[in-house]
């Protein structure tokens, strides 16, 4: 059962117009696909902890950082040092770190969507009071931003991590 335009409304809250214009296509059966989400684009496991989405936001953030390290190891192994230089491998870096957020914008407001549907439904299982439900709902959806705080200190150890390994390598591979 499609949950009701008020029940998507509370779920999201006040971006709900937004969200309300972009998921119509998944409401009316007409397609799943909607526009890009820039928020997600940009923001990719961001958008994810903001709107609670956390095991989405861990393995969204796990792709980009195992397509880098990929990458990372292509380039050794193709060019044995970890400069490289070749126009090959610089267009694969990039599309590796393009590729994560791109799909993840293009898919984000269905993915979204899913949720809402998900959480709206289980609240409608539990509790038959209407003002319980609707208050259900509006937790259900809020959003959270000490896991966004959290999410950017982690990737700011990781990045800094990932950063000093990789100069240690290029520096290494200069030495020798």
């Amino acid at each position: 059962m499609q949950p009701s335009e008020a029940d998507l409304r509370t779920f999201v809250g006040p971006n709900a117009d937004y969200y309300l214009m972009r998921w119509q296509s998944f409401r009316d059966g007409s397609g799943p696909w909607s526009r890009v989400n820039v928020s997600a684009l940009v923001f990719t496991g961001l958008w994810c902890f903001y709107r609670r989405m956390y095991l989405i936001g861990v393995c969204v953030w796990l792709g980009g950082v195992a397509l880098g390290w990929a990458v990372v190891l292509a380039a050794f192994l193709v060019k044995g040092d970890a400069i490289g230089g070749s126009l090959p491998i610089a267009l694969a870096s990039l599309a590796a770190n393009l590729a994560v957020p791109l799909s993840f914008g293009l898919l984000a407001n269905y993915i979204y969507y899913q949720r809402a549907v998900r959480c709206i439904d289980a609240v409608r299982r539990r509790t038959s009071d209407p003002a319980a439900r609707l208050e259900q709902i509006r937790q259900a959806g809020a959003t959270r931003f000490f896991w966004v705080g959290f999410s950017l200190l982690l990737s700011t150890a990781v990045f800094a991590t990932v950063l000093m390994t990789a100069l240690e390598l290029v520096q290494q591979a200069l030495r020798d």
